[in-house]
């Protein structure tokens, strides 16, 4: 069965790219962000189109560079989307205040999110479309700090922002009694890489490094594969959209690198590929080590080998 899901996806990829053609219509909020904008990218590659909603009038849309491809639309708030087939559209919902685009704190980032959430409310009840992306977080989790966290881990947020994803994921769930769409997917995200990330545990191995400083990991064999990229979020989402038929309603998925990695071979990588020694390391239990996985993922996740994406997202830039 594995192998038959490989080569159906295999298959599939071959396909996509070969034909460069959709007909289906990606709405995409949250368009000033870094997600919206790499999944925008990666569907127009592909020849699909794309419709971002912001917050922003479109001459102070920071990203505005994207709106010079042939396929993409931009609208200010999803009042001004225009009707859609209902057979051909799929919302993606990245809009959300976190701790990188946020710095007034969580109560702030909670306030925000609940503004957030009526306003897809009213968009998802008011609108119809076939399928339904719902960007989420792990934070979603309870305070965990070992072991492997699985999709069906309990959902005890020790944050704001977690409560406020969670609340999210509830609200579509709820929503979805009500509304036309056929699927409805969770996508729950560790670290995105990428250069415009802030604060995630590898920048800061990083910055660590580059600067000779003491690093603290739980233990000499920790092992971490909390991390994902666009691009991989990106082709997760078409495993989805060409394989909904056959999947249950709602769908929760946790994403996270396709191996997991010793700590301190991690420490070791990024000293070489920075031609820097290797900074003092400090043991202590008490950190969290923790893994993510999936107990089903119906073939649909694509996850890149750890090294990989940070030598590409990275070092190797």
């Amino acid at each position: 069965m594995y192998y038959e899901n490989c080569l159906k996806l295999k298959n599939f990829w071959e396909k996509s790219l070969e034909n460069h053609n959709s007909n289906y219509i990606f709405v995409i909020d949250g368009a000033s962000g870094f997600l919206a904008y790499e999944l925008s990218n990666f569907l127009l590659d592909l020849n699909y189109k794309v419709i971002l909603i912001g917050r922003s009038d479109v001459s102070k849309f920071k990203r505005k560079n994207i709106l010079k491809r042939s396929n993409v639309e931009y609208f200010k708030n999803y009042q001004k989307i225009p009707n859609l087939d209902k057979n051909k559209s799929i919302f993606i919902h990245t809009a959300a205040s976190t701790p990188n685009n946020n710095l007034k704190g969580d109560q702030n980032i909670f306030l925000k999110n609940s503004i957030i959430r009526n306003d897809i409310a009213k968009h998802m009840l008011n609108n119809q479309y076939q399928l339904i992306i719902n960007i989420s977080s792990t934070s979603v989790y309870e305070n965990v700090k070992e072991g492997i966290v699985y999709e069906n881990h309990k959902t005890v947020p020790s944050s704001l922002y977690g409560l406020s994803k969670l609340l999210s994921e509830n609200q579509f769930s709820l929503i979805s009694r009500f509304s036309s769409f056929t699927n409805l997917l969770h996508l729950r995200l560790p670290a995105i890489l990428s250069r415009e990330s802030k604060g995630i545990f590898i920048l800061r191995l990083l910055d660590s490094i580059k600067n000779n400083e003491l690093i603290k990991i739980n233990s000499r064999h920790a092992r971490f594969n909390n991390l994902t990229t666009s691009r991989d979020i990106g082709k997760t989402i078409l495993n989805f959209v060409e394989n909904h038929e056959s999947l249950p309603k709602e769908l929760f998925l946790n994403m996270f690198s396709k191996d997991t990695v010793n700590l301190y071979d991690i420490i070791s990588f990024l000293s070489k590929e920075l031609d820097k020694k290797i900074p003092k390391i400090v043991y202590d239990s008490h950190i969290a080590s923790f893994l993510i996985g999936n107990k089903q993922n119906y073939g649909l996740t694509n996850n890149s080998l750890l090294l990989d994406m940070i030598k590409n997202n990275l070092v190797g830039n």
